[in-house]
């Protein structure tokens, strides 16, 4: 799985539809002991999902213009991939998955004001606690981090409701 995902594959790729799910089943297997391959596998990971919202954001805006692309992806992958990234936060841990909380941020809160899909606005929502004990996890003595990036998290919901 790995070297197909390395392999700078693209996001209306196939193999996709079987790459997020068998990382997920492999991470609700390991558990905790998955955090052993994040820093193999996540770099690699974040790109293709990132690819995915990229694509996911960029068929809404051919929507909003009248454009009609049959490349455009349905919000189930996008939705899947955010799936595979509360899975991964939840299963391995905060301190594992920590150094992705940025990335993974960035990823998500976009995604969260996202209007052509209430799913992939749920997938997304569903992440942030996740998010959030992740941080609380590895930030312990650090109170002020944790209780600005709920601000900004909430912040962001409230504007969606």
């Amino acid at each position: 799985m790995k070297i197909i995902q390395d392999s700078d594959i693209k996001a209306n790729d196939p193999q996709i539809s079987y790459l997020i799910p068998g990382w997920q089943r492999i991470c609700l297997i390991l558990k905790k002991d998955f955090g052993l391959y994040l820093p193999e596998i996540m770099p690699s990971l974040l790109k293709v999902v990132k690819s995915l919202c990229d694509a996911q954001i960029q068929a809404e805006e051919n929507l909003d213009v009248g454009k009609n692309d049959n490349d455009e992806f349905t919000s189930d992958e996008v939705e899947s991939a955010l799936s595979l990234l509360n899975v991964l936060i939840t299963e391995v841990g905060g301190k594992a998955y920590y150094p992705y909380f940025t990335l993974t941020a960035q990823l998500i809160l976009p995604l969260c004001a996202f209007e052509s899909s209430e799913g992939v606005r749920k997938a997304a929502g569903k992440t942030l606690p996740s998010l959030l004990d992740c941080l609380k996890e590895s930030q312990q003595s650090n109170p002020v981090a944790i209780t600005e990036t709920t601000k900004g998290f909430l912040s962001t919901l409230f504007e969606q409701i």
